[in-house]
């Protein structure tokens, strides 16, 4: 009798703990698959004059959607800075944002960033006081080295990183 109790109150346990959860419980668990993840590291250097001697703002934005691509790196870091919460708020999910601000003449430890293998591209603004587009385009893994002058910025790649091309 103790066996038919136990069994009815699993029972009258089990149905509705299943309808609560759709019965996802008593099925087999689905391995979910996604994009790998890789880390890009940034090595940053900043002159003491950099950007007139005035912090200078840089976003590293990784983009998921070509077409979304090709309107970002179309734009200046001057247009990037000016349009970046519309385009935050009308292309937010094909866009992954790091945001940093340097100050001149500081020593900067290397920048960490993890991007999405599947990444379309990755680009970086630097919002400098002057006229140039101040943007390149980096590698979406490996590391590469930054360095701000007093009116751009250059990037450098190892050798054995070959796919990031300045555009300024």
């Amino acid at each position: 009798m103790k066996v038919f109790c136990r069994s009815a109150l699993c029972v009258v346990i089990a149905v509705p703990v299943c309808g609560l959860l759709g019965c996802a419980v008593l099925m087999k668990p689905v391995r979910m698959t996604g994009l790998a993840a890789k880390d890009l590291t940034v090595q940053v250097t900043i002159d003491a004059g950099a950007n007139q001697d005035s912090v200078v703002a840089a976003d590293v934005v990784a983009v998921d959607d070509k077409k979304v691509l090709g309107e970002v790196s179309a734009m200046t870091a001057t247009q990037w800075f000016a349009k970046k919460n519309d385009m935050i708020r009308m292309k937010g999910k094909d866009l992954k944002i790091v945001s940093w601000e340097f100050v001149p003449g500081t020593i900067v430890p290397d920048q960490h960033l993890t991007v999405t293998i599947g990444k379309t591209g990755v680009i970086l603004f630097a919002n400098y006081a002057g006229k140039g587009e101040h943007r390149a385009t980096l590698p979406q893994t490996g590391r590469v080295q930054v360095d701000f002058g007093a009116d751009d910025f250059a990037v450098h790649l190892p050798k054995e990183t070959s796919d990031a091309t300045p555009t300024q």
